[in-house]
């Protein structure tokens, strides 16, 4: 992952939910919490941006940003006997891919103490994975991702918008501790998963009314 991801990373992942101390970073105007974001894919850097300069750009804009959806989606559990999951040879149990359109390659994101690792998934392997989850194949290059959280036998999948992929990366490197991470880490997570749940449920139950 481009180390200018870093910065914003941390910005995402310690901003206080109630302030409006961050400013756009394209025109400068002041930010409340809940504020869109943006992409640049030549270098991976996530921007926060005000809605005016937001909506001049899509998902899928060819120009220099790429506006981040705001829909999260709960997918079916998947590769519940862990074959798929083996065949990447992954060794984490929390991970999101999505498609980087500068090298056209799927990256494989995982949090870490030190931040987010990233490695390239050999294309036959991304095709398997698409086969069992063909949401995955649509994935918005850049800016939208396939979330996967593996707990005992199962998958836990999410189509997640990657500014939040990146928040839980911020958020598992600011609240590990020791070697394995610290008796506080995992109810951190499991309260981000259980966020993320929520939002996914509402934008589901709207999309189906």
């Amino acid at each position: 992952m481009p180390s200018s991801v870093g910065g914003p990373l941390r910005q995402i992942a310690s901003q206080p939910s109630s302030t409006a101390f961050h400013c756009c970073e394209l025109c400068a105007a002041p930010l409340a919490a809940g504020h869109e974001h943006l992409v640049e894919p030549s270098s991976g850097k996530v921007l926060c941006a005000c809605g005016a300069c937001s909506i001049l750009f899509t998902s899928s804009t060819s120009a220099r940003y790429k506006r981040v959806p705001r829909r999260a989606r709960i997918l079916d559990r998947i590769d519940d006997g862990g074959e798929l999951w083996a065949s990447l040879s992954i060794p984490v149990d929390l991970v999101f891919f999505f498609l980087s359109s500068p090298s056209n390659r799927v990256l494989a994101i995982h949090p870490s103490a030190g931040g987010p690792t990233s490695a390239e998934i050999d294309p036959a392997a991304w095709a398997r994975v698409v086969e069992a989850c063909p949401a995955a194949g649509a994935l918005d290059a850049d800016v939208e991702a396939l979330l996967v959280h593996r707990r005992g036998g199962s998958h836990e999948g999410f189509l997640a918008p990657i500014d939040q992929c990146y928040e839980l990366v911020g958020l598992v490197r600011v609240n590990w501790r020791g070697f394995s991470g610290g008796p506080e880490l995992p109810s951190a997570i499991d309260r981000f998963f259980e966020r993320l749940r929520r939002n996914a449920e509402a934008v589901r139950e709207v999309q189906h009314a």
